[in-house]
């Protein structure tokens, strides 16, 4: 499932698309549930604070992912506050890097998303 999800949202932040409403409804309950946060939590979290609570999870990777790509869906949704825009931007890329350098295999997708967010400023 968390698979599924990332994917989901990499293809619509690489297409610069929104997911779609209903959907993302299913996929923000279903995050919710398995990271163990509100989006509010998830908001107000550093990247350093996720890892350390996903650290010496089994499934700890993917769920750094998970909220990674979270973070930098709900940048997109935020643009009009620039703060916090920044922020969920900033942790989802460090969060990305970390887990480039981190995880148990390289991710063309997740390099990608990488270079996208660098170029983007």
């Amino acid at each position: 499932m968390i698979e599924e999800i990332v994917a989901v949202i990499t293809e619509a932040l690489l297409k610069r698309q929104p997911v779609r409403h209903r959907d993302w409804d299913v996929y923000e309950s279903a995050t919710q549930k398995i990271l163990g946060l509100t989006t509010e939590e998830l908001t107000s979290m550093s990247a350093n604070e996720l890892i350390a609570r996903y650290q010496n999870d089994k499934p700890g990777t993917d769920k750094l992912e998970l909220a990674a790509v979270n973070m930098l869906r709900l940048a997109q949704e935020s643009a009009d506050n620039i703060l916090l825009t920044s922020k969920l931007r900033q942790n989802g890329l460090q969060l990305l890097k970390y887990l480039q350098q981190h995880a148990d295999s390289y991710s063309l997708q997740r390099a990608y998303l990488i270079s996208l967010i660098e170029m983007n400023g």
